[in-house]
C-alpha cells in the first residue's frame, strides 16, 4: 500500500527551499557590499525575500509552462533522435506517433504548482514590505 504525504507537505518543501535560496541571496548581498542595502538590514532582507519569491515565481511559470504540454515536442524529438541513434530496432521500440504521445504524455500531468506560486508570492511581498521599510525608516 502507498503511503500518501501529508496535504501541506509541498508547502514546507517549497518554503525550505525559498528560505536557504534568500538566505543564499541575503549573505551574497551582504558580502558584495557595492549594494547601499548591504549596509542596512531592511535592504538585505528585501533584496534577499523579494529575489527568491521572485526566483520561486519564475520556477512555478516554468513548471506549469512543461506541464501545459510545451515542451513536449522537445522530449519526444530528442527521444527518437536518442533511439535513432543508440537502438537498432526503435522503429519497433518506439512506434507511437507524436499524438499519441502527446496524448500519453497529457493522461500522467500533476496539477499545477499552486503551493508554489502562493509561497513564492508570500516570500515577494514579504521582501516588498522590507524594501519599503528600507526607503522609509531611517537608521542611526
Amino acid at each position: 500500500m502507498k503511503e500518501e504525504k501529508p496535504k501541506y507537505f509541498p508547502y514546507i518543501i517549497y518554503s525550505v527551499s525559498l528560505l536557504v535560496i534568500a538566505i543564499i541571496i541575503g549573505v551574497w548581498v551582504f558580502f558584495a557590499g557595492t549594494r547601499p542595502s548591504a549596509n542596512n538590514p531592511f535592504g538585505l532582507l528585501g533584496d534577499a525575500f523579494s529575489l527568491a519569491g521572485m526566483f520561486g515565481l519564475l520556477a512555478a511559470l516554468m513548471l506549469y509552462i512543461s506541464k501545459e504540454g510545451y515542451f513536449d515536442i522537445i522530449t519526444y524529438g530528442l527521444k527518437r533522435v536518442f533511439r535513432a541513434s543508440f537502438d537498432a530496432n526503435y522503429k519497433k521500440s518506439m512506434k507511437q506517433s507524436y499524438q499519441e504521445y502527446k496524448a500519453v504524455m497529457r493522461t500522467k500531468r500533476k496539477p499545477a504548482p499552486v503551493a508554489m506560486v502562493i509561497i513564492s508570492c508570500t516570500y515577494f511581498f514579504i521582501g516588498i514590505v522590507f524594501i519599503i521599510l528600507f526607503y522609509t525608516v531611517p537608521l542611526s
